[in-house]
């Protein structure tokens, strides 16, 4: 079983989403976990097709059984993201959201086996909304960055 997470590159317009990204994603390349790289594009501009090859692209290294942390949002919105997880569940994988910030893709919340909210603000709105499959503990964005400093 191979450990995977996601992380985002290209022209973000929201910086601390994907300094927060890189973090987590650092972290987990020192735990020995494999990189799907999400490149941030006009999702607009692609077929349904297109769309689905770039994602086959992206989940090429994934195996049956892999677990699977994504970080969310990607930044190509909630169709590019329900892709993206459908296409990873297809390998009968476990999938684990890191949640960066608050998203209603109500479909996605539900489908994953766990969500990990990365802040107070996300994990009070899972609370709210009444998602179980939920795991909080407070201060996992310092700890994460004690680890890479302590790793790097």
């Amino acid at each position: 079983m191979n450990v995977h997470i996601t992380n985002i590159y290209g022209f973000i317009h929201d910086q601390n989403l994907r300094k927060k990204q890189n973090l987590y994603a650092d972290a987990a390349h020192a735990l020995g976990f494999k990189e799907m790289g999400i490149f941030n594009f006009d999702v607009s501009t692609d077929t349904e097709n297109e769309l689905s090859k770039r994602i086959d692209g992206i989940i090429s290294s994934l195996q049956f059984n892999d677990l699977v942390f994504v970080q969310l949002p990607t930044g190509n919105g909630e169709h590019y993201d329900n892709l993206l997880i459908n296409k990873i569940k297809a390998y009968n994988t476990k999938v684990c959201i890191l949640l960066h910030q608050t998203i209603e893709y109500e479909y996605v919340l539900n489908a994953v086996d766990l969500i990990m909210p990365t802040n107070n603000e996300v994990h009070a709105y899972l609370k709210e909304h009444n998602y179980s499959n939920v795991f909080y503990k407070k201060n996992i964005n310092y700890e994460f960055w004690l680890f890479i400093n302590k790793c790097g």
